[in-house]
């Protein structure tokens, strides 16, 4: 009988073992899943952490003045500027009473965008200017003759741009709007845009418009921008008794 029992709980012990070695696998499979999530996760995290720890300097900077957006989801930060020289003021069709943009207006300007990487180094991502990311982009697909911009003027639509839809004028970041509708013609700022008013967690990207062109990463999630801007012209998109 003894002999029996014992044979008995030794076939048991044989049957448990795979099913434990099984139950040991599976559970450290997902934690070594779970750990490279969670490693992501935190380079998101220490990044956004940096950006917003960056922009909450400038706001304790009393030589900056505060703009609150429309939404109220933030504020942008901004001083006069001087950089952009050789100012053509061009003919302004129509300004509004206070001779400042309107949230239906479009804006003639000359500017330049970038961000500062976790080493501190600027990174010039879109501009007027100066050569930047989307410049070298485009003349390294033979888009652009130069990485030189020329110092073009562009056009914006004042109002966010909320959709994919092209219209024939790009709408701008919350924080664009922001700081546009408080300028005049002639005006140059410097501007602090939170990640908040400006890509959020999405990234901004740029796919070349040549076949088999890779999409490039422009300004990564949760990034504080800085923008120098130099309003030309204000256009009506409406007639001024609309």
């Amino acid at each position: 009988m003894r002999d029996k029992l014992k044979t008995s709980l030794m076939r048991k012990k044989l049957y448990l073992f795979p099913l434990f070695v099984l139950v040991f696998f599976l559970f450290a499979t997902t934690s070594c899943l779970n750990s490279d999530n969670n490693n992501e996760v935190a380079v998101d995290e220490v990044w956004k952490a940096l950006n917003e720890s960056r922009f909450a300097k400038v706001a304790s900077d009393d030589s900056f003045n505060a703009l609150s957006s429309q939404t109220g989801y933030g504020k942008v930060y901004w001083q006069k500027s001087t950089e952009i020289t050789n100012v053509d003021q061009g003919n302004t069709v129509r300004i509004s009473v206070e001779g400042r943009p309107e949230f239906t207006d479009t804006v003639v300007v000359r500017y330049e965008g970038w961000f500062f990487d976790k080493d501190e180094k600027k990174v010039i991502f879109d501009s007027t200017e100066n050569p930047s990311l989307i410049s070298t982009i485009k003349y390294r697909y033979g888009l652009a003759s130069s990485t030189q911009p020329n110092y073009n003027k562009a056009t914006f639509a004042v109002n966010p741009r909320t959709d994919g839809t092209y219209t024939g004028v790009y709408g701008v970041i919350e924080g664009w709007s922001t700081l546009l509708q408080d300028m005049k013609v002639g005006d140059e700022r410097l501007v602090c845009i939170p990640q908040e008013l400006a890509y959020g967690g999405t990234a901004n990207t740029y796919t070349p418009n040549v076949t088999g062109a890779p999409t490039f990463t422009i300004v990564p999630a949760y990034t504080t921008l800085w923008f120098r801007v130099k309003l030309y012209e204000i256009i009506p998109m409406k007639p001024l008794n609309s």
